[in-house]
């Protein structure tokens, strides 16, 4: 063996040394992953009420169940049920399948089939909405859908593709596809 084969020898087994002496130790089962969709916290029958700085009711959120997973910042609702209140007297009601919205979010996706009903209050009749994944944004009072959407109250129905509304000005703005049916002794 020549001097430079002897070298070449020497660094590949000190290479193999170091390798062998940083290597890592034995991996646990789940050990590299991030927990980005890990459950970290879950509660039952949760009721949440937001209240202005005058310490009015803006909204309540109420779920069968919640789990949060931190990686993503993301809340899970099962069963949600959210009320919007407003300065005038007019309360929305929203029910879901499901739900998701971030700890710090004033945006509540509702998702999967959604009913929504303004309640009798005041001089507003009632009002029903059915859709599905509805985007709420409760500091604004706005809500929003690509999918088609029933609007039915005391002697009509409208049917659309795609909704806006805003839920504080008692404003439904329709899509596409907009058919109705008025009754005028309902």
């Amino acid at each position: 063996m020549n001097g430079r084969q002897l070298a070449t020898a020497l660094v590949l087994a000190l290479l193999l040394a170091l390798g062998w002496w940083y290597r890592p130790g034995p991996q646990l089962p789940g050990a590299g992953y991030d927990g980005r969709d890990r459950r970290e916290a879950f509660a039952e029958s949760i009721h949440l009420q937001v209240m202005d700085n005058g310490g009015q009711p803006v909204y309540q959120l109420r779920a069968s169940s919640m789990d949060y997973y931190p990686g993503e910042d993301r809340l899970t609702l099962q069963q949600p049920r959210l009320s919007l209140a407003h300065t005038d007297g007019s309360r929305w009601e929203m029910r879901a399948e499901q739900g998701q919205t971030g700890l710090h979010s004033t945006a509540v996706l509702l998702i999967g089939m959604v009913n929504i009903q303004r309640l009798e209050v005041n001089s507003y009749k009632p009002l029903e909405v059915n859709t599905r994944d509805l985007l709420v944004k409760t500091d604004s009072g706005q809500a929003e859908t690509e999918s088609a959407a029933s609007i039915a109250g005391p002697g009509y129905r409208v049917e659309a593709i795609g909704l806006k509304a805003d839920l504080k000005n008692q404003r439904l703005e329709l899509g596409a596809q907009v058919r109705g049916r008025y009754d005028a002794a309902g």
